[in-house]
């Protein structure tokens, strides 16, 4: 008995010690599709495309396929949108706004 009390008290105190020490993490992230994110943004086949790599996360947007001598569209890309509607009540961030795939949805 003195065994078992040892080892769920010594499991408590751990499981503080982690918890107070922020290694368990608080939010679940979810791996943001960014061509999926242009399909909910906009109507008709969208798909995401990095036009601008040096802005990282924010260099994408969104374009469509069209003919070769037409001009091309470019739209932003709305990841909040795709958040909130792939994950009920999450939040868009970067993990590394430098980083062009760095997008999660953030519950």
């Amino acid at each position: 008995m003195r065994r078992i009390k040892a080892v769920i008290a010594s499991t408590v105190v751990g499981l503080g010690l982690v918890v107070g020490g922020g290694v368990v993490a608080n939010a679940a992230d979810y791996k943001v599709n960014l061509t999926e994110a242009c399909a909910v943004t906009n109507t008709g086949y969208w798909y995401a495309q990095l036009v601008y790599p040096s802005q990282g996360a924010y260099g994408w947007r969104c374009t469509y396929p069209q003919l070769p001598w037409e001009t091309k569209v470019y739209k932003s890309v709305d990841v909040q949108k795709y958040c909130t509607a792939r994950y009920y009540g999450s939040v868009a961030t970067t993990t590394n706004p430098s980083v062009a795939d760095s997008w999660v949805c953030r519950k």
